[in-house]
């Protein structure tokens, strides 16, 4: 692991750039099912924590195919970044 201390927060705060299809949220979104999937093997000594993830998509306004793919997170335009 590149950081293990980030498992250590109680939060994390991700921003992601989209500059071209908007599938930043439906990644995060993944990531977290992928470690509720392997929790549900391990047992309570190995599980592995994730943190909660506070997700901010900046897109750019031509790659908009639809909003709901944003997952309901926060979005900001990439000029605002």
């Amino acid at each position: 692991m590149v950081h293990p201390e980030l498992f250590n927060k109680e939060k994390i705060e991700i921003a992601i750039i989209e500059r071209d299809l908007p599938c930043g949220a439906i990644a995060i979104k993944s990531l977290e099912e992928l470690f509720f999937n392997i929790n549900a093997i391990l047992d309570d000594k190995d599980k592995l924590l994730l943190p909660e993830i506070s997700l901010t998509v900046f897109e750019n306004s031509k790659w908009v195919i639809d909003n709901k793919l944003h997952l309901q997170k926060r979005v900001e335009d990439e000029s605002f970044f």
